[in-house]
């Protein structure tokens, strides 16, 4: 059998109720700044995802804070979880296609792509290359440059 334990479940489902929340704002921003074409606009596949994997995500939090409650195991809605996994796997197709259109636009439209720090960070599109953060380069010579003084 099963232990529930009640406290952890509905903890747990207020946690992702948050993360949903916070991702579909932080998505919606990202969309708003495109449409606005704003001087600065950050976009990726990820973030275009949040928004559509939001329903999905709250299924789970709804779901676990159910068993959480009722403290004994419940059964899936299959259809609901299902059309939920829909707009997931709509929202993988759409965002990756809108993703490259978003790219194409606004490089179409005279804006500049930035160096992206790591690969999961978003695309930074600026209307002028100065708007772009620079690294600083010196910094890194300079530790290198300590370095080699304390070790002698």
């Amino acid at each position: 059998m099963i232990k529930i334990e009640p406290v952890k479940l509905i903890l747990s489902s207020i946690a992702i109720l948050f993360i949903a929340i916070f991702s579909i704002y932080i998505s919606t921003s990202y969309y708003i700044t495109y449409f606005l074409m704003e001087d600065r606009i950050l976009f990726s596949f990820q973030t275009g995802l949040l928004v559509f994997a939001t329903p999905l995500i709250l299924y789970f939090s709804y779901y676990s804070f159910i068993l959480g409650y009722q403290k004994k195991l419940q059964r899936m809605n299959n259809k609901v979880a299902g059309i939920c996994a829909g707009i997931a796997i709509i929202g993988i197709v759409f965002s990756f296609f809108f993703s490259i259109y978003v790219a194409l636009d606004l490089t179409s439209k005279g804006y500049y792509s930035c160096y992206k720090s790591s690969a999961f960070a978003p695309n930074e599109y600026v209307i002028a290359k100065e708007m772009c953060k620079k690294i600083d380069i010196s910094f890194l010579f300079s530790l290198r440059n300590l370095n080699i003084i304390i070790k002698k």
